[in-house]
């Protein structure tokens, strides 16, 4: 009977210290710039794939050298 006492009595202590009684740290949800530092830096372009085929028209036809 004690050793089921006692059995008991650390479960409780054992859930109590694990999940239901233990501190938790508050942990905002990132907003803004931080999500986007969060996440890194964006993969580098190869020169030739900076602009679609469209902007690389118009470039051309205002004169900028496009290749």
């Amino acid at each position: 009977m004690r050793a089921n006492l006692l059995f008991v009595i650390g479960c409780i202590t054992c859930w109590c210290m694990n999940a239901g009684c233990a501190p938790k740290v508050y942990h905002a949800p990132a907003m803004g710039a931080e999500t986007k530092f969060d996440k890194g830096l964006p993969k580098e372009k190869h020169p030739p794939h900076l602009f679609n085929k469209r902007e690389r028209k118009e470039m051309a036809r205002m004169g900028y050298p496009v290749n």
